[in-house]
């Protein structure tokens, strides 16, 4: 994490919830909260769910069925 511009990173699978994170850039939550991942985790997570998702549904109205796969993948690029 030396490159500049980098302060954090974290992972989430496709319902938004964070699978895996860096252990700076964080907020810590409150001691004996019972809470495991940090909030700024779920809300960056969720926020960047609701981005693909509605990428995703742009995608799918904008290309007809048989040309998604090929234009999507163009347009992707």
């Amino acid at each position: 994490m030396a490159r500049p511009g980098f302060e954090a990173y974290f992972l989430f699978n496709d319902l938004g919830i964070p699978i895996k994170w860096s252990s700076t850039g964080f907020s810590e939550n409150a001691p004996g909260s019972g809470v495991i991942i940090p909030k700024d985790v779920t809300h960056f997570a969720a926020l960047m769910n609701d981005i693909v998702v509605k990428g995703q549904d742009t995608c799918d109205s904008l290309f007809s069925d048989k040309e998604k796969d090929e234009t999507r993948l163009r347009v992707l690029r």
